[in-house]
């Protein structure tokens, strides 16, 4: 596992107790391993695979980040990493929120409350995650934990108010695959009951313009770190 070129691989060690989850990424340019050794930065963010590492650990203890247990590198002979690693709790009996709309479509709305219940409790605590699409939110069959997971495009303490951070991830979400399992109208009806109910002090207004423009524009990644 830790001598495999692909550029990232996750493997489940489920002999042990508990479960564990072997997540490896590999530096495979001379010029990822300079940045991701000296922490260098472009345009304000680390190397993918030392950026995940860097949030998920500044994050521990949060309940909705899955706990490492151990994590190191593999330098290569100039002292350089070529290959990062972190040894996690394996939550082997959670589904992606893609997979449980799929496969229990009439939950799908408390689901979805969970969900982003989670992402604006994360938002509070400092974290912005910015790839929230149904297959980065884990959930526990019962509805009754949600984990975030791949880290890697994500910023910490983003000044942007939560107004602006909330519609980017409505319209996000829904523009990434989802628009394929529910109508634009159920959506909207949707999130504005959500935001009533889980966030009824934020301003609907400032909210609806940044949701609207999330959800009809498709934003890079470069732009989308730039617009927090």
């Amino acid at each position: 596992m830790l001598d495999s070129e692909e550029p990232k691989l996750t493997t489940s060690l489920a002999s042990h107790n508990p479960p564990l989850l072997l997540k490896t990424n590999t530096l495979k340019y001379f010029s990822q391993r300079v940045r991701a050794r000296f922490g260098i930065q472009r345009q304000g963010r680390f190397e993918w695979a030392t950026a995940e590492l860097d949030t998920a650990l500044r994050m521990q203890g949060k309940p909705y980040i899955p706990e490492i247990y151990a994590y190191g590198w593999r330098v290569d002979g100039f002292g350089l990493p070529e290959q990062t690693f972190s040894v996690t709790e394996n939550l082997s009996n959670t589904v992606t929120l893609e997979e449980y709309i799929l496969k229990q479509p009439e939950r799908s709305t408390d689901a979805m409350k969970l969900a982003f219940d989670t992402l604006l409790t994360a938002m509070k605590d400092g974290l912005l995650h910015l790839d929230p699409w149904a297959g980065n939110f884990l959930l526990c069959p019962d509805l009754s934990q949600c984990w975030l997971i791949d880290l890697e495009f994500s910023k910490i303490n983003s000044p942007a108010p939560l107004e602006k951070q909330l519609g980017f991830a409505f319209g996000f979400f829904y523009r990434n695959k989802f628009e394929k399992h529910c109508s634009r109208t159920s959506y909207l009806s949707f999130v504005e009951g959500w935001l009533s109910a889980s966030a009824p002090e934020l301003s609907f207004e400032d909210f609806q313009e940044h949701f609207r423009f999330y959800l009809d524009n498709h934003v890079k990644r470069k732009k989308r770190f730039a617009a927090f």
